[in-house]
């Protein structure tokens, strides 16, 4: 059993959407997350080359009225409450990344600050050269240790001494 100063949570690409589902749906559940590379907007996700080939076909098409209400009762950005307690958050995007653009990372980021009222931060890192995802050891390292330190920090943990 835990309780939700306790809990944190991280999901990437799709797995960064569903963060941001989770987030906008239960707030209160939660001390921190984390989205990385995530997509945000799925009412824009068709405007984006790359992310039309790969998302209308997954998602649906936001032009179509029918598939446009189920893309607005799903999307984190519209499902953001102004005058809303959300946990501390942690957004990341790879500054050329071409399936899930650092515009959803940014647009969302804004929109969350703007909007909560727990005093938790929200905040944004967009890392600079990286794709969806980085590709050298060491930047895996620093983003992973990034985001893991920002978690420890929400949860008031502390490292293990030897």
């Amino acid at each position: 059993m835990t309780a939700p100063d306790r809990l944190a949570f991280q999901g990437a690409s799709n797995g960064g959407m569903l963060a941001g589902v989770v987030l906008t749906r239960r707030p209160e559940l939660w001390r921190a997350a984390v989205c990385t590379a995530p997509k945000l907007d799925l009412m824009r996700v068709a405007r984006d080359p790359v992310g039309a080939a790969a998302t209308l076909p997954e998602y649906g098409n936001p032009g179509d009225p029918a598939d446009a209400a189920v893309l607005i009762s799903y999307s984190p950005y519209h499902n953001v409450r102004p005058g809303t307690a959300y946990p501390a958050v942690l957004l990341e995007a790879g500054a050329n990344d071409p399936r899930c653009p650092a515009w959803h990372a940014r647009k969302f980021a804004a929109r969350l600050q703007a909007a909560t009222t727990s005093g938790h931060p929200v905040l944004l890192r967009v890392w600079p050269g990286a794709g969806h995802g980085a590709t050298a050891w060491t930047a895996v390292v620093a983003q992973q240790t990034d985001w893991l330190a920002f978690v420890m920090r929400e949860l008031g943990l502390r490292p293990a001494t030897a």
